[in-house]
């Protein structure tokens, strides 16, 4: 199965080797903000291949956007989103995050509900 989204970069592997702190945006820089992890589901829109992948994030922006820079690809309904504080029984998948932190978002163009068709109403379709 081909990957086409990396979870490490180079620039990840020396600092990762260093044990000093990774310099990407998506990583924590205020002590205040609540970590997410994200469990994702993937599918290259040209070749249709699925890949598993996951990602942190520190805070509700970083969330949001990281999961916005991949809403093309993301499974809204399978991927989930554990956030700090919570049981992975209480994670909410990646459509039902993005609505929640809609809220605390100043994003008045874009909207979840363009990207996410439900599992039921896909299968439907499908049928047809």
């Amino acid at each position: 199965m081909k990957q086409f989204m990396s979870r490490t970069t180079e620039v990840d592997e020396k600092f990762l080797k260093e044990g000093k702190k990774n310099p990407k945006s998506m990583y924590k820089d205020d002590k205040k903000e609540k970590s997410y992890i994200i469990l994702y589901y993937l599918t290259d829109p040209e070749t249709k291949e699925e890949d598993k992948s996951w990602e942190v994030c520190y805070g509700r922006d970083r969330t949001y956007n990281f999961i916005k820079s991949i809403i093309n690809y993301i499974d809204l309904e399978s991927s989930k989103v554990v956030v700090e504080g919570l049981s992975f029984d209480e994670a909410k998948n990646a459509y039902e995050t993005m609505k929640y932190l809609s809220q605390y978002m100043d994003d008045p163009t874009f909207d979840i509900d363009e990207y996410y068709i439900p599992i039921e109403d896909n299968n439907k379709e499908q049928e047809e």
